[in-house]
């Protein structure tokens, strides 16, 4: 692993260990934080460990031997663990992908596993990135994790390392063969539903608190003292006002956005408003950033599962979502639609969902919005939409993430548009 340690800056003391002792992985699962430890022992004395939150947030660890903070987001595609590593100070991002391998031709016989590690070493100032393989058998310790497939302790196979250097250029994350976006769960039967009073609950209590986070932002971006409240305003596409302000509780996630516009027709009515944003086919119509969008289940719980894709920009590959929608009449004059992404056991694999011909896509993150829906003493409809979304984006340039993220706060004039020329 020369050179890839070589360029993450790491000691000459450490790299040579690195090469000349066997390394022991060992790896240890947080239920409660679900947050992987990967504890590498190179020799006596020597381990360093990460650890890695599978919730798909955003985690800074600082390593003084390999140039201080590392931001990283790691998330699990069915069998392969990938985790995106950024070192703005270094100017580099690291691409890992970690999956296990069955070598006994017995499903329940894990004696032979293999942990398959790569890892992807871009950095702006190198002409090629730099790419290693490396492989470990599996020592002691249970069966693997569920879904992840991700052993409790794996040591490596000398002479099984092999380097090379791959195509300069963006690289979103390494292609895994066999990788999908089910997440651990319990599969559902016949039509696809998840069956069972817990799972039902459990996405109905997702809805619930995604209804609640939209209820709240808007509550206070549109009170008496936005300003107060920590919210920007400025001026939008097509009279809309556009409002944005720090997460309250963790200033490190993206900002939250909402984009506001007023729907001026008495004939166009709010349960029309309602059903044209709660049907995932007509964001292609008012939203010129999206690929797909489509309806992947209705849950019994009232929540609907889908999929969107949209646009790669400048040579960055696109970001998709699976995600959750749930709507709640709040009062006559007050509609909400709560989104948020889950990890939905009955998905399909993520390579059979992303737009043809499109290339692969980066799965990113919403953590809170959705449309708040309203009639004003006025009659006039205010359609308002809220968006606070993780577009994992790590290596791609602050201002391309600002123009993206904009964009889509604007697409309420859009939307309004396309209502009236359709309903109006």
């Amino acid at each position: 692993m020369s050179p890839l340690t070589q360029h993450l800056g790491i000691p000459w003391v450490v790299r040579q260990a690195v090469e000349k002792f066997t390394p022991q992985l060992r790896y240890s699962y947080d239920e409660e934080k679900n947050e992987l430890s990967v504890a590498t022992t190179l020799t006596a004395g020597l381990t360093k460990t990460i650890r890695l939150n599978l919730c798909g947030l955003g985690v800074e660890q600082n390593d003084e031997d390999a140039g201080g903070a590392w931001k990283s987001s790691t998330r699990i595609e069915g069998t392969v663990l990938k985790t995106v590593q950024r070192n703005d100070s270094l100017d580099a991002t690291l691409y890992e992908t970690r999956r296990i391998i069955n070598d006994s031709g017995d499903p329940n016989d894990h004696s032979k596993d293999q942990l398959w590690y790569t890892a992807q070493l871009h950095k702006d100032n190198l002409p090629q990135d730099i790419i290693v393989n490396r492989y470990f058998d599996r020592v002691s310790g249970p069966p693997p994790l569920d879904e992840t497939h991700l052993c409790s302790l794996a040591e490596e196979r000398g002479g099984c390392e092999s380097e090379q250097t791959g195509d300069s250029g963006e690289k979103q994350g390494i292609s895994t063969e066999e990788s999908s976006t089910r997440g651990c769960g319990t599969p559902g039967h016949g039509d696809g539903r998840v069956e069972g009073h817990d799972e039902g609950n459990k996405f109905k209590q997702m809805g619930e608190k995604a209804v609640s986070a939209v209820k709240n932002l808007v509550d206070s971006a549109l009170g008496s003292d936005p300003s107060t409240a920590g919210w920007s305003l400025s001026s939008g596409k097509g009279g809309s006002r556009i409002f944005q302000r720090e997460d309250e509780t963790d200033r490190n996630l993206p900002v939250v956005g909402i984009g506001v516009i007023l729907l001026k027709n008495m004939d166009i009515s709010l349960e029309t408003v309602v059903n044209y944003l709660a049907e995932p086919e007509n964001k292609l119509e008012f939203d010129s950033q999206i690929l797909k969008a489509v309806k992947l289940d209705d849950l019994p719980c009232g929540a609907r599962i889908m999929y969107q894709a949209f646009k790669g920009q400048w040579g960055f590959a696109g970001r998709d979502f699976t995600l959750l929608c749930y709507q709640k009449k709040i009062s006559d004059k007050r509609v909400i639609l709560g989104i948020c992404s889950l990890d939905y056991p009955n998905a399909p694999a993520a390579a059979d969902l992303w737009p043809s011909g499109a290339g692969t896509f980066v799965r990113a993150t919403f953590l809170k919005g959705g449309y708040d829906l309203q009639v004003l003493a006025s009659g006039d409809v205010q359609i308002s939409f809220v968006s606070q979304a993780d577009l994992k984006a790590y290596g791609v340039p602050a201002w391309i993430n600002k123009r993206v993220k904009a964009e889509q706060l604007n697409i309420v004039a859009s939307i309004k548009e396309h209502i009236e020329k359709r309903f109006g």
